[in-house]
């Protein structure tokens, strides 16, 4: 006989092995057989070693009846010795090309899973004939019945997904078609159909052969009411219909994965088994009420555990990101600044925050060390950049952290993996720079700005806002200048605050951007600047060096003084505002040959007109002076601007439908642009080796319709992968 220690070890880590194998299954997915098949077969001698230790070595010591009670018990946990290779396959692919890729290991997922169901029925058949012999008949009989019903429905839907399916699913392929046949979707409901009926039976199965052992003293009520509870649970789950809530539709896609079912049964084995072992005597197996109870009973310690680890298995299966550090990326479409005709079958690797390589499917072995995510027919983008955003305008009021976490969840998830915030309460904006740097908040990761301005801009409520606890225009973020100001100072302490850039918001004179421009220059900071500053002109404000000029309308002010009231008052055509733009043809020679970036801001004017039909012409004019600017080859940023009400894709939109630019240069300015205005073009901007692992996967192509930008399918920001929720 075995130290009871040792077999308490034996006991938790065969108890321990389904969680394990469920978390590195949906933890990591699908590694290379050549890492797990050798793992899995030390782990296979373990639980073999483990399980002969906790009862099987006492077999040799039973007579022939008891020893056909331990043969059965082994029966029930050898399936999840053979599930437990399923921890490096991950679960099954999810596209066509996915399955036909490994082709042999879902044949062999499913051959094993067809053999786990003879086993169950092996074990579960020798287990009713003792029962059957100490008197119990009802339950069994149930058991038994259910049993046999649910094998062969079990086996044609495994069969079913080993080989009918892959073999359509090879068709598929083959032709390129993403058009399944007729039959496809029928056929699909009816296996459905028969796995949801299976498993509810295995799940009946568990119930009555509990009921049985609970009935003749072999499971003790606590145990029994745990195991019954579970199953019946379970069963209920596993036939709720497709309309329900989203977390009892995970509920039930967990009860429902074919190697779930096989956890009572192995669960009901290492009870007996455990027993089997604590004595030399074979009166160990008569009823539980006869003999003397452990003090401690070990065996439903972890009974009380189970729930907790369905509560896991949720978590992992319903959960929205790839936590591995190391990971390939296959089947991509990869769609950037570099490649305006777009490059399919594309492999691309990423090892922490970085793209390590970039090549064709195939040509080259993947790491054994990267999980694989298959994304066949999806396309790779660079990451978004919102070049104008405001985040904490008013912190203590409609810009509260909840609210903002929430907006800057929902940026993430539209496939925003930057954002230029331009002039706020940096106290709140270095804070939630740092918890989107270090991914304690689900977010894109946030730039910011200090603002100069003159003094009499700080008569904008807004800027008390954004100062609360101070007195507007004096802190280092946000400071009043003058032509008396140190310049020196007033920088450095800008750049102090964690800013990214200078902003130049209202109210200073060309001299003066022109000194703010070469000291902030000096000190490595970037400067930009609202197109017009009341007392320095658009090419005033390009020609003194400012890198990104916001707001297209505002450089009507190149020509006008002020805008003629008509404009507001009156409701015009399209041929009107054609004629009515002014040429800026000199301005844009001069951005183009200072490589100024023009933030457009479209989708805020054409929301602002919308609201106040004065503002109407701004969103007129303003699409017009950002088609001359793109013509005339100046570079364009894609900004909102509009407090996070719609994100970045719909001024892309905006970009295409409106100002006239292609699809591929628009996305160029939410992405590659977006980087150069905040000076990051050589870490983001394109999909590159060596670039910051931030993309977007999109369902479609958005070369073809500039919409497709919306139909994202996961987000990978600094290398975390984020499914779309």
């Amino acid at each position: 006989m075995f130290p009871s220690r040792l077999r308490s070890v034996c006991f938790w880590y065969l108890t321990l092995v389904p969680f394990l194998g469920f978390a590195l299954a949906f933890g990591l997915g699908h590694t290379s057989p050549r890492v797990y098949v050798p793992l899995w077969l030390g782990h296979s001698a373990l639980m073999s070693a483990a399980a002969w230790v906790l009862g099987g070595h006492q077999s040799r010591r039973l007579a022939a009846d008891r020893r056909q009670l331990v043969l059965g018990a082994t029966l029930l946990l050898a399936p999840w010795l053979l599930l437990s290779l399923f921890a490096g396959m991950g679960p099954p692919p999810a596209d066509p090309a996915g399955w036909v890729a490994t082709a042999v290991e879902q044949q062999l997922r499913y051959t094993l899973l067809i053999l786990c169901g003879v086993l169950l029925v092996a074990g579960f058949v020798l287990l009713g004939a003792w029962l059957r012999r100490a008197g119990e008949n009802t339950y069994t009989l149930l058991g038994l019945t259910a049993l046999l019903l649910a094998t062969p429905l079990f086996i044609v839907n495994m069969a079913y997904w080993g080989t009918f399916l892959l073999d359509s699913f090879r068709l598929v392929v083959a032709t390129g078609s993403a058009q399944r046949p007729d039959w496809y979707k029928p056929m699909r409901d009816l296996m459905n159909l028969l796995g949801a009926v299976a498993v509810a039976l295995q799940y009946a199965t568990a119930i009555a052969f509990t009921a049985a052992l609970h009935r003749v003293g072999w499971c003790r009520p606590t145990a029994s009411r745990w195991l019954m509870g579970l199953s019946g649970t379970a069963l209920v789950l596993s036939v709720l219909p497709a309309a329900v809530p989203v977390p009892l539709a995970i509920a039930s896609y967990v009860v429902s994965i074919p190697a779930v079912p096989f956890l009572i049964p192995y669960w009901l084995s290492l009870l007996l088994l455990r027993r089997a072992g604590a004595t030399a005597s074979p009166a160990i197996l008569a009823p539980l009420e006869t003999c003397s109870p452990a003090p401690n009973p070990p065996e439903i310690l972890p009974l009380k555990w189970m729930p907790v680890f369905f509560l896991v298995l949720l978590g992992y299966s319903g959960r929205a990101q790839v936590t591995g550090s190391n990971y390939a990326l296959t089947g991509v479409t990869i769609i950037d600044a570099r490649h305006p005709v777009p490059v399919a079958h594309q492999t691309i690797l990423i090892r922490h925050q970085t793209i390590t390589a970039i090549f064709l499917d195939g040509s080259q072995p993947l790491p054994d060390s990267a999980r694989v995510v298959r994304l066949q027919g999806k396309y790779v983008v660079p990451g978004l950049i919102d070049a104008h955003v405001h985040l904490a305008t008013d912190p203590s009021g409609v810009d509260n952290r909840a609210h903002v976490l929430a907006v800057l969840r929902r940026l993430l998830y539209s496939g925003v993996t930057s954002v230029r915030d331009m002039a706020g309460d940096a106290r709140i904006l270095a804070g939630l720079a740092r918890d989107a740097a270090t991914g304690e908040i689900v977010s894109p990761a946030i730039y910011y700005s200090a603002l100069l301005a003159g003094p009499a801009f700080f008569q904008d409520p807004r800027t008390a806002l954004a100062s609360k606890g101070a007195v507007a225009g004096t802190l280092p973020y946000m400071r009043a200048v003058t032509s008396s100001t140190d310049l020196v100072l007033a920088v450095a302490e800008a750049k102090g605050t964690g800013a990214t850039g200078l902003k130049l918001y209202a109210d200073v004179a060309a001299p003066l951007v022109a000194h703010i421009v070469r000291e902030a220059t000096r000190q490595n900071l970037p400067v930009w600047a609202h197109a017009w500053l009341q007392h320095a002109k658009p090419a005033e404000v390009v020609a003194a060096g400012v890198g990104v000029v916001s707001h297209a309308p505002l450089l009507l002010y190149e020509k006008l003084d002020t805008i003629p009231p008509s404009w507001k008052t009156q409701r015009h055509g399209a041929a009107f505002w054609d004629s009515a733009t002014p040429d800026l043809s000199a301005l844009f020679a001069l951005m183009k040959e200072r490589h100024t970036i023009l933030d457009a801001t479209l989708l805020t004017y054409q929301e602002w007109g919308q609201e106040d039909s004065t503002m109407r012409y701004a969103y007129e004019v303003g699409k017009r002076l950002t088609t001359q600017a793109y013509k005339a080859g100046v570079l364009l940023a894609a900004g909102t601007d509009d407090d996070q009400k719609q994100f970045v894709p719909k001024e892309v939109e905006l970009l295409v439908k409106g100002a006239g630019l292609s699809a591929f240069d628009a996305l160029t300015a939410a992405t590659l642009n977006g980087a150069k205005a905040l000076h990051l073009e050589t870490t983001r901007g394109t999909v590159a080796v060596g670039k910051m692992a931030d993309l977007v996967v999109l369902d479609k192509n958005p070369l073809q319709d500039i919409s497709n930008l919306e139909a994202v399918y996961a987000v990978i920001k600094a290398g975390k992968f984020f499914q779309k929720e």
